[in-house]
C-alpha cells in the first residue's frame, strides 16, 4: 500500500498546531474581568503527543521507502556474485546471457531477479548432482542439445555467449530428466506403454481401430497423437511438481547463501 504523506502532515498540523495554540495565552476581551488578571492554570499537554507525531512520520516515510525500493529494478552486473552454492559463486552471467554487445550490467524487475536466481541455483545443483552420481546425457539427449545451438543460429543469434547460455540451460533440463529417471520417477512425456494403458481404459471414448492392418496402423497413429495431447498438460504438471520436489531436496542438502 502506498504511503500517504498528507496523512502525516495533517496529523502533524493537528498535534503541533494544537500544541502551539494550547501554549499561546488567550487574549482577554477588552473590558473583560480577566483583563490584567493572572492567567488561570491550564492542563499540560502530555509530552508523548509530539513524540507520537514524530514516530508516525518516521513510520510513513519508512513505509514509502520500502515500497519504492520494492518497485525499483535490480541492476545485475556480469561479474556480480548473486549466490553461493556450497561455496561456489554464481555470477550475473549465470542469471542472464551477457552478449558481447551488451552492457556489463542489466536492469531487471525484482520478481525476475528472484526467478532467474532460483533457476541459476537449480542449474548448479543439477550439474553437481549429475557429476557426483555419474549421470550424463544419453545419445538421444546429446542430439537434442545439439539442436538447441542450431535453432539459436536459425533465429539469427550470432553471439557465442548467448548461445552458450541457452545450451547450458538446456543441458541442465536434460540432466534433470536423466536424474529423475535414475530415481525411478516418470518423465515429462507419456511413453508408449502409458498411451496403450490410457487407450485400454478409455476405449469407449475413442474410435475403434479397423481390422485392416494398414488402416489400423494409420488409425492408431492418429489415436496415439490424440492421447498424448490429452495427457500432455497433466503429465507436464506432475513432472514439474516432481522436479521441484527433487530440486528442493538437493537444495536442503546444500549450502545456499547470498
Amino acid at each position: 500500500m502506498r504511503s500517504r504523506p498528507w496523512v502525516a502532515l495533517a496529523v502533524a498540523v493537528v498535534f503541533t498546531g494544537g500544541w502551539s495554540l494550547w501554549r499561546r495565552p488567550a487574549a482577554p476581551l477588552p473590558g473583560s474581568p480577566a483583563a490584567g488578571a493572572p492567567e488561570p492554570a491550564r492542563a499540560r499537554v502530555p509530552p508523548q503527543l509530539p513524540n507520537a507525531v514524530a514516530r508516525l512520520q518516521t513510520t510513513l516515510a519508512s513505509s514509502q521507502a520500502r515500497a519504492e525500493q520494492a518497485a525499483a529494478p535490480v541492476v545485475v552486473r556480469a561479474d556480480q556474485v548473486v549466490a553461493r552454492v556450497d561455496g561456489r559463486p554464481l555470477t550475473g552471467r549465470q542469471l542472464l546471457p551477457f552478449g558481447a554487445g551488451d552492457a556489463r550490467e542489466q536492469p531487471i524487475t525484482q520478481e525476475m531477479f528472484q526467478f532467474l536466481r532460483q533457476r541459476a541455483i537449480d542449474r548448479e545443483l543439477t550439474f553437481h548432482e549429475a557429476l557426483t552420481r555419474g549421470v550424463d546425457l544419453t545419445a538421444a539427449q546429446q542430439v537434442d542439445l545439439a539442436a538447441v545451438r542450431r535453432l539459436a543460429e536459425m533465429r539469427g543469434v550470432t553471439d557465442r555467449e548467448q548461445i552458450d547460455f541457452e545450451e547450458s540451460d538446456a543441458r541442465a533440463e536434460l540432466l534433470q530428466m536423466a536424474l529423475l529417471a535414475r530415481s525411478g520417477a516418470p518423465g515429462p512425456f507419456p511413453n508408449e506403454a502409458d498411451v496403450k494403458s490410457y487407450y485400454e481404459s478409455h476405449r469407449d471414448e475413442l474410435d475403434d481401430l479397423p481390422a485392416d492392418q494398414t488402416a489400423r496402423a494409420e488409425a492408431w497413429q492418429r489415436t496415439d497423437i490424440q492421447i498424448r495431447q490429452t495427457l500432455s498438460d497433466e503429465w507436464q504438471r506432475q513432472y514439474r511438481d516432481r522436479l521441484r520436489g527433487y530440486l528442493d531436496q538437493l537444495r536442503t542438502s546444500a549450502s545456499v547463501t547470498d
